[in-house]
């Protein structure tokens, strides 16, 4: 998975409900399948959380698939699909920057923007907290 990959499904998970409607277990499975295909075998996300389930939690792949493995996950901590989901998701997605020396924090931009005072959230130098993702501007990008 590169960078950009990471980044952007990054973005997926903390903003949802920008990408698909509604935000459940169908949508992110035909999302996240439909991404990878796209990417022509260059992402490999699912395959990552796949191993990641049977590695660090000890929950084997089956017959359903990486879905299903997310759904056992879900039943063992006693919380729901989409929680699970994301629990896992993002501990690929920081791996995955963290590989890159990039830093992830799911979650983290839309609870700062919510809290209502500006003033306390800004960062010491003044400037407002930077966001999910370290993002090129947009000449860079087109270079």
């Amino acid at each position: 998975m590169t960078p950009q990959d990471a980044t952007r499904l990054a973005g997926f998970i903390a903003r949802m409900g920008m990408y698909i409607c509604p935000s459940d277990r169908h949508g992110v499975v035909s999302f996240l399948h439909g991404y990878e295909l796209g990417s022509l075998g260059r992402c490999a996300f699912t395959r990552l959380l796949s191993e990641e389930l049977a590695k660090k939690h000890r929950i084997q792949s089956g017959s359903l698939g990486w879905a299903e493995q997310v759904e056992r996950f879900g039943k063992r901590r006693r919380i729901g699909w989409m929680e699970a989901f994301i629990l896992t998701g993002s501990a690929v997605l920081t791996n995955a920057l963290d590989s890159k020396g990039r830093r992830l924090a799911a979650g983290k931009a839309t609870s700062q923007r919510n809290t209502g005072n500006a003033d306390q959230d800004a960062a010491p130098n003044g400037r407002p907290p930077r966001q999910l993702a370290i993002r090129k501007s947009r000449r860079d990008r087109h270079r």
